[in-house]
């Protein structure tokens, strides 16, 4: 009997203590879960307070340093003719890939590296052609993502990259290629730079500001031609050109003209080119001359702006190629008393149907408005209002 007892109470005690054990574990456990540690946890650093740090660590993972960028361009530099310019991605594609991998630190850390490195690959002599290439891959991976701190190190390339690179002058075309990429992330930024660089760059320069302003006008058309005006006089008329002739209606060359009239009044070649542009565009819409000169009509040109745009104005005259003296009459009328408007009507008698149609009216046409036969010769020799 005390035997069966004592074997009782053995069996409640071990399953109290059974039960405290596994409640003891249970506990453990939810302590362990609570508390674990990720095996490859680094320590935030102090720029990263506030942010995800797992995405962080795993943006830190997939880049590269400049060194290891580094050594892989030396493996991939070849002994060859040299590429000066944004189309060097075209040659160092795999380069071009590993640079963009590196954060901007790391680009101008490994622009660093490439500048001070004697490794034969990249210097040999005097010649650091190599170098340059190379940079520029950089500048152009930098350029894709922060654009405005490679053109300052373009414009400050003395300072920033070396005296050797400075040397071999060859900062334009990047120079181009670095602004077409501002102004594709902040238009009014990139034009901005665009003005500042038109008015260091000279035409040999390889800085071309036509076709960036082109580009610009494909998306932003009024914002590029507000900057034309703020361009040196000498790089306006290309761009005017370029922008307008893709005009879409009469009154959207109205209003161009119009916008422009005030900023390139103290330029007369502009001016000109802007008028000749939009009147061609109205021209090849309006098979009726009478409806190109309503058009004319309605801009109010002063007799002086009649003047500086009588180049194209000269044309509307031609339209009579069927021997109607109509739109060189209504020219007559239009100008003012000048050499201009007596050359116009004279080359347009001469030259045009009219005057082997109807000799003898226009001969007293002629007459009637006083023009000398041997000074429009003349002028004519010297290319007076010839077109481009």
């Amino acid at each position: 009997m005390k035997t069966s007892l004592a074997c009782i109470i053995i069996c409640i005690a071990a399953l109290i203590f059974g039960k405290r054990q596994q409640s003891r574990i249970v506990e453990l456990e939810q302590r362990i879960a609570t508390t674990e540690v990720p095996f490859r946890l680094e320590r935030p650093s102090p720029d990263d307070t506030g942010a995800d740090y797992r995405s962080k660590y795993r943006q830190r993972e997939a880049t590269l340093s400049a060194e290891e960028v580094f050594e892989t361009v030396l493996t991939l530099v070849k002994k060859r003719s040299v590429t000066i310019g944004p189309q060097v991605v075209m040659e160092n594609r795999e380069a071009f890939q590993a640079m963009l991998k590196l954060d901007l630190a790391g680009q101008k850390e490994l622009i660093r590296l490439i500048a001070t490195s004697n490794d034969p690959r990249l210097f040999d002599g005097r010649d650091t052609l190599q170098k340059c290439e190379q940079i520029n891959v950089c500048l152009c991976a930098m350029a894709d993502r922060h654009p405005e701190v490679a053109l300052d190190y373009l414009r400050n390339c003395g300072e920033r990259i070396g005296k050797f690179y400075q040397n071999w002058d060859i900062s334009g075309p990047m120079i181009s290629y670095t602004i077409r990429r501002l102004c594709e992330q902040d238009p009014a930024a990139g034009l901005n730079e665009l003005v500042t660089q038109a008015g260091k760059s000279d035409s040999e320069s390889g800085f071309h500001a036509t076709d960036i302003l082109a580009k610009v006008a494909e998306s932003e058309s009024e914002l590029a031609l507000e900057t034309i005006p703020r361009l040196p006089v000498g790089s306006r008329v290309e761009p005017l050109r370029r922008i307008l002739e893709k005009t879409d209606s009469d009154e959207e060359c109205t209003r161009r003209f119009q916008n422009l009239r005030n900023g390139l009044r103290a330029d007369p070649a502009a001016l000109e080119t802007a008028f000749s542009t939009l009147l061609g565009n109205v021209s090849k819409r309006n098979q009726s001359w009478r409806k190109t000169a309503a058009w004319i009509e309605s801009l109010n040109l002063s007799n002086e702006e009649k003047l500086r745009a009588a180049k194209g104005l000269r044309g509307l005259g031609e339209r009579g190629v069927d021997g109607h003296p109509e739109p060189t009459q209504w020219l007559a009328d239009y100008l003012p008393p000048s050499k201009e408007r007596s050359f116009i009507l004279w080359f347009n008698v001469r030259h045009g149907m009219w005057g082997a149609m109807d000799p003898q009216a226009a001969e007293a046409f002629l007459r009637k408005n006083s023009i000398d036969e041997e000074e429009m010769k003349r002028l004519e020799s010297e290319g007076f209002l010839r077109p481009y």
